[in-house]
């Protein structure tokens, strides 16, 4: 079976992650994306901001700290 293909939502926020600018918010699906690692651990091991009710995401300047491997401000 070919690997799941990432809804274009998800696709465009990755094409334009490195124009973001630090304070912009983006869905924990694109974040877990972006470092290999499953929602449930984005949600539990990074810092989130709730988005709505049934949506959380995480700061592009939170998800570039880790990156480096620096420990996100909280």
């Amino acid at each position: 079976m070919p690997p799941a293909k990432a809804p274009d939502y998800l696709a465009e926020i990755l094409r334009k992650f490195d124009s973001l600018p630090s304070d912009a918010v983006i869905p924990i699906e694109a974040a877990a994306v972006l470092h290999s690692v499953s929602e449930k651990t984005v949600a539990k091991s990074y810092p989130t901001v709730r988005l709505s009710a049934g949506r959380i995401g995480v700061r592009v300047g939170d998800i570039r700290a880790i990156s480096r491997g620096e420990k996100p401000a909280i």
